[in-house]
């Protein structure tokens, strides 16, 4: 019950500076108590709507009056009745609500507020006047209408004043029955998933809790939330998002809970900002659907088990499970999709509008069926060294097109996967098998080792996704005996150019790869020219030795004020 509370009350308690009327401590008040005495959290929204549109009423009605108008402690919704100048005009300000649901017609009783004022030679009378309707309904429109009367015999002078609610007000009820779903897991049958409008961008990801905890790991859960966090700061919000989360029946939960997290305090913070005009884009079009990763495991269980048994790392590692193992088969499982992109859901940074990714589809060539990215290190021309041997003169693992891929972003195109007899045939386990032996190395990195193989064999079957689109920051692999062939691999581009920073390995910090010996002997030509140290840490005076030196005393500095 608590989840959309706890994230409305750490931005409140950021913003409390900015707070200069009593509104928002009211709407705080409704939603705290909403929260609290109901379990569904979908009152809290149509709570939410029904304050901030008292409050957009008032802020029209001090437009009109021309005055600023004091609010009574008791009630901050009730205008004062102080003195103030007015026009000589007779001004009649009505706003009414309809109710735009057809399945409720219970309205409550309407309330009529005046407020006096004289002024001289000149008598004014204001009436407020609101139908309130039942908090159950969502939508409402506001109206108001200025009557001016100047003498009896002229014919009454009309307006209509209209006011338009944010686009974050109107989104609230869309929002709400879609992250009920995901608060209660409520899983979607994998075929069933289809596009759910003309020019959505659907995006995939993983969410499964494999050690069953309660709850998520927290670790797991903050680099979620800031890489989603980045993906709605930049989104546009013309695009709808589609996302298609992989989770499994314990999981689903999990997994619906900390998108709704996410969301809710995104949608908290556009409602705030937008009460005190704060330019915050607002959240695209956004729809979600739950599959259980088994029914795509199901597609072809002896390809995932066969696949599976070949990993190399050791049984409690990061990729021995089974979820780690599907992606070659979504096509087969996502029947109604025709596109899909898969981004890793915790280490990825953008900085860019993520249907950016969508244009990607638009470049490739009449066979490519997957756009991935390269991976940017020696991890393949290490470990093809047997292969290299018995091939001498084989471009397999050298810098540049054949240096391996990275599955942190994949584009797949389903359709054309769904058709490609090439593509299919090595989901049969004694293809696959044959595939995986073909390099002689051994699979570490579970799917992306399966799609490097297979884009080895043939090429033409991969669009190769610009770098800026998976800038991995590892490196791991930057030391004394690759220092001459490192950059080749690694480098991409300025960090202020790249568009998806993808934070894997050991990260851009060389003090965290444990590298020992003299650290001038691992650094690179781009190390050394700050080209892999990402702008948000560059420290100067920071290299490879720093903190060691630091620590044992060879380097002594003091902190002025």
């Amino acid at each position: 019950k608590l989840i959309l509370l706890d994230s409305l009350l750490q931005e409140v308690e950021m913003r409390k500076s900015e707070v200069k009327r009593l509104i928002p401590f009211s709407l705080l008040l409704v939603i705290c108590f909403t929260i609290i005495m109901k379990d569904q959290t979908i009152n809290m929204f149509r709570n939410l709507d029904d304050r901030l549109e008292n409050a957009e009423a008032f802020s029209l009605f001090d437009k009109v009056s021309h005055t600023s108008q004091k609010k009574s402690f008791d009630d901050p919704f009730r205008p004062s009745t102080e003195n103030h100048k007015t026009k000589s005009d007779h001004e009649e300000v009505i706003l009414s609500k309809k109710d735009t649901n057809n399945s409720s017609k219970d309205y409550s009783p309407s309330t009529t507020r005046q407020v006096q004022s004289s002024a001289k030679n000149t008598a004014t009378h204001q009436v407020f006047h609101a139908k309130r309707i039942n908090s159950t309904t969502s939508q409402k429109v506001l109206k108001a209408r200025k009557v001016s009367k100047k003498s009896p015999a002229s014919k009454p002078k009309k307006s209509l004043i209209k006011r338009r609610r944010p686009a974050a007000f109107n989104k609230n009820a869309v929002y709400v029955s879609k992250l009920e779903r995901l608060v209660f897991g409520q899983l979607d049958q994998v075929g069933d998933v289809k596009s759910p409008v003309t020019g959505a961008v659907n995006v995939g990801t993983i969410i499964v809790n494999p050690k069953k905890t309660d709850q998520l790991d927290p670790w797991f859960e903050n680099k979620t939330k800031k890489s989603f966090g980045m993906i709605f700061d930049r989104a546009s919000a013309t695009v709808p998002l589609h996302f298609v989360l992989v989770t499994d029946e314990f999981s689903r939960q999990q997994a619906g809970r900390l998108i709704v997290s996410i969301i809710s305090k995104r949608l908290t913070l556009t409602v705030i900002q937008n009460v005190y005009k704060k330019k915050l884009t607002g959240l695209p079009s956004l729809y979600f659907s739950l599959v259980d990763y088994q029914q795509i495991k199901a597609k072809k269980p002896k390809f995932v088990d066969g696949f599976r048994g070949l990993n190399g790392t050791d049984p409690g590692g990061k990729y021995n499970q089974d979820f780690f193992f599907i992606a070659p088969l979504y096509h087969l499982a996502f029947t109604s999709l025709q596109r899909l992109i898969v981004i890793d859901c915790q280490d990825l940074e953008f900085h860019t509008d993520i249907s950016e990714l969508e244009a990607q589809f638009y470049h490739f060539k009449s066979k490519n069926i997957l756009g991935v990215g390269l991976d940017l290190s020696p991890h393949y021309w290490e470990h093809l060294k047997k292969y290299r041997e018995t091939h001498p003169g084989t471009e397999i693992g050298e810098a540049g097109r054949f240096q391996g891929f990275n599955t942190g972003v994949v584009l797949y195109d389903f359709e054309r996967m769904r058709k490609s007899e090439e593509y299919n045939r090595y989901l049969e386990p004694g293809m696959m098998l044959k595939l995986m032996e073909t390099y002689i190395y051994t699979p570490l990195l579970a799917e992306q080792d399966w799609f490097t193989n297979l884009g080895f064999l043939h090429p033409n079957l991969f669009y190769v996704l610009p770098c800026v689109y998976n800038a991995q920051t590892t490196i791991e692999y930057m030391r004394e005996d690759l220092v001459d062939i490192f950059d080749d691999y690694h480098f991409c581009d300025k960090f202020q150019n790249l568009k998806i920073v993808h934070y894997n390995g050991c990260g851009s910090e060389p003090i965290n790869c444990g590298h020992g010996g003299d650290p001038e002997k691992h650094k690179t030509k781009k190390y050394k020219d700050g080209m892999y140290i990402p702008p948000n840490i560059v420290v100067e005076g920071l290299d490879w030795m720093f903190f060691e030196k630091i620590r044992k005393g060879e380097i002594k500095f003091n902190f002025h004020r």
